[in-house]
């Protein structure tokens, strides 16, 4: 990507997707000058030139007030800065457009003022937040036959602290084409400050087009406010079908800013009706501080439903009626609660957790001798720094093999190779492939963004029969 675009997970989000329907995937990224496709093409600028926008370190303070010089820290605040997108097979790239921009003209301080006033911030925190998603804007296909009505859109986005935006793009006939931009400052001010590190793609209410779920605001597929709960940013956020007999997706959120989740849905870990915003349940009442994981899955065959828990560690809750299901939370290494993801790999209909390299079972799974602990990749694989750092979250996992279990990929420790690895249990459950179900493909295609998040179905699989 070159030397002026910042590396990390915040920055360097990228999507592959089919966006001209022609059965190939493309890939779209930031770009900018210094940018080398796969033909030795270079992005500079009109006199053929990479200039190198990087700034030196500013220990901390702001871009405008200066600083002493030190060494380059990969901050940029000036240059172009694109989308491209590119054929996945070659890496050509197919179309280019302008970036969502950082707005702001005139002298350094006057630019330094309205970042300041739009973003929060003038030193590229809130400002350089980056994601790119995919998403079904006039109909999802239909999952028999996998037929479009028209081609996906690419959707990208900055900023999730204060003021954000997020854009529509269609690939038509080579260009990038805007279809509809949402920009917060024009709308009410509690569409502020709404969003996560990440954001999730479904059918929100039920028509049978993707909306944007950006943390506790949903865009609607043509751009257009669907609702705002207030709830603030989140770290971990999942949309599936977690309540059988409730009509519609349902949402699992943890939250940051108790200011801001006590007063409107009360709790710091919620379940939420995807259709309005409205919380269901929750735990974690009232001012109860920075509630940063969570995670929803039928784990327990013996309660009806799904559960969800949170990093609160007050226990295992029902999604359908709030009340506690167990005070026994899932435990794994160094006594840490499961709250990563959670994964289909023994064979039951019930879901496994994996965290921290670890692949665990809640109630022990039959078919090795009741063990909880079913396999551990902590030598060499899941421990490593290299495998998303604290988060130990795997480098991407889905099922991709097509036996509804879910395979996981996972770098070596000295950073030379990647594994994958897939079940070695027997089932005999049979579901189709997990990428069938569109809910499910929007949340495996986001996961090269931020904070990676689980894979969810947007149908009901639980412990009850099949």
């Amino acid at each position: 990507m070159g030397i002026n675009i910042r590396s990390g997970s915040h920055y360097t989000s990228y999507i592959l997707y089919d966006f001209d329907g022609n059965g190939l995937c493309e890939i779209a990224f930031r770009s900018s000058e210094g940018t080398t496709f796969a033909d030795g093409k270079v992005i500079t600028d009109a006199n053929g030139q990479v200039n190198d926008y990087r700034i030196r370190q500013t220990d901390g303070v702001g871009w405008a007030s200066g600083a002493s010089l030190g060494t380059t820290c990969g901050l940029i605040f000036e240059g172009p800065e694109y989308i491209s997108i590119c054929r996945g097979y070659d890496g050509l790239e197919i179309a280019r457009t302008e970036n969502i921009p950082r707005g702001g003209s005139g002298s350094k301080e006057e630019r330094a003022n309205y970042w300041n006033e739009y973003w929060g911030d003038d030193f590229g925190n809130r400002m350089d937040r980056f994601f790119i998603e995919v998403a079904y804007l006039d109909g999802i296909p239909d999952e028999e036959t996998n037929i479009r009505i028209s081609n996906p859109s690419l959707i990208i986005s900055r900023g999730i602290y204060h003021n954000w935006q997020v854009w529509a793009l269609d690939l038509e006939g080579g260009e990038l084409v805007n279809r509809w931009k949402f920009d917060t400052k024009d709308h009410s001010a509690i569409w502020l400050g709404m969003g996560d590190h990440f954001f999730r793609v479904a059918d929100l209410n039920g028509n049978g087009r993707d909306d944007i779920l950006y943390g506790s605001a949903a865009i609607d597929h043509n751009g257009n406010e669907l609702w705002c709960n207030g709830n603030g940013h989140s770290d971990a956020m999942s949309v599936g079908k977690f309540i059988q007999d409730r009509s519609g997706l349902q949402i699992v959120a943890c939250f940051e800013e108790e200011s801001q989740y006590s007063v409107a849905g009360g709790f710091g870990c919620q379940t939420i009706d995807a259709r309005n915003g409205e919380t269901i349940n929750g735990h974690g009442e009232g001012y109860v501080g920075d509630v940063g994981r969570c995670i929803v899955a039928d784990i327990d065959p013996e309660n009806p439903g799904f559960e969800y828990w949170s990093s609160l560690n007050s226990g295992i809750y029902s999604c359908a009626t709030g009340e506690i299901v167990s005070t026994a939370m899932p435990t794994g290494i160094g006594g840490g609660v499961f709250c990563n993801v959670a994964i289909y790999w023994t064979g039951e209909t019930t879901r496994d957790l994996y965290d921290r390299g670890l692949v665990y079972n809640h109630q022990g799974c039959a078919n090795i001798d009741g063990r909880n602990r079913v396999v551990n990749f902590n030598t060499g694989y899941g421990s490593s720094q290299r495998n998303h750092s604290t988060k130990y979250n795997p480098y991407y996992y889905g099922d991709f093999l097509g036996d509804y279990r879910e395979e996981i990929i996972l770098l070596s420790e000295d950073g030379t190779a990647i594994y994958i690895f897939s079940t070695n249990h027997p089932t005999n459950n049979r579901l189709h492939h997990l990428f069938e179900d569109h809910t499910y493909d929007m949340s495996q295609a986001m996961q090269n963004m931020g904070y990676n998040q689980g894979t969810n179905l947007g149908y009901y699989v639980g412990a009850e029969p099949l």
